[in-house]
């Protein structure tokens, strides 16, 4: 499968020149260690990294040094949301099936292992380290679908754990919001597409947003390498 991975953002709450996917949690950058580990229990393909002017070169000068088929993609309107990157993406894609994430959450082995045995969004219903200010709320119905989803829903039963296995069918969705709305959230287009989701709960990760979370997922990482690197 091809893997996509979303950095466009510009990472101001960590106040570093780096973008958030390559800062090192401790020997390995963020989008290393997810690569590694996707690479570990499914072949990837094709690496795709979307992101901004500004850390165009820092992406390319670490996607070449993987022995992994890569492009870089440049959203040249950021502020048209994370959703928008998702569609550039679009050319990119030369899998069916791919995997997308978010270039500064931290996923374990056995996350990933759980995730793609499954298709949609991988929700996890008591998540081990979160804001539950900041989260992506889900709603996920008796079948398994997405029903709501968004930062600031009252009623949901799921954390929004940002990874996802789509297909290229999703674009046709991402068209149709792009064409009517300037602003494109990853959260509309799945909120539109009435995703299926797959259940992840008990396996590790983490949304590094800020330099509290950033600690958290250092100190757990050194206490805790096996929930990270083993298979459990």
């Amino acid at each position: 499968m091809d893997v996509v991975i979303l950095a466009a953002g510009y990472g101001t709450r960590l106040n570093n020149n780096l973008p958030k996917g390559l800062i090192k949690i401790n020997d390995e950058s963020i989008v290393e260690s997810n690569i590694k580990r996707i690479h570990d229990v499914t072949k990837i393909n094709k690496i795709i990294v979307v992101t901004n002017r500004i850390f165009e070169n820092s992406y390319k000068l670490f996607l070449e040094k993987l022995e992994i088929k890569h492009e870089t993609i440049i959203n040249e309107s950021v502020e048209r949301g994370n959703g928008y990157s998702l569609f550039l993406a679009e050319k990119g894609i030369s899998t069916n099936k791919f995997i997308m994430i978010m270039s500064d959450h931290l996923f374990s082995k056995a996350f990933i292992r759980r995730a793609i045995s499954g298709s949609g969004l991988a929700v996890d219903k008591a998540p081990i380290y979160y804001d539950p200010e900041d989260a992506t709320k889900v709603l996920v119905d008796s079948k398994g679908y997405v029903k709501s989803i968004g930062k600031n829903l009252t009623k949901f039963n799921y954390i929004d754990t940002g990874f996802f296995i789509l297909n290229k069918a999703i674009f046709e969705v991402i068209k149709g919001i792009t064409n009517r709305q300037k602003k494109v959230g990853v959260s509309d287009i799945i909120r539109e597409s009435r995703c299926k989701t797959v259940d992840v709960t008990g396996n590790f990760w983490i949304d590094i947003d800020t330099q509290l979370d950033l600690e958290v997922a250092r100190t757990r990482t050194r206490r805790s390498s096996k929930i990270i690197n083993s298979n459990g």
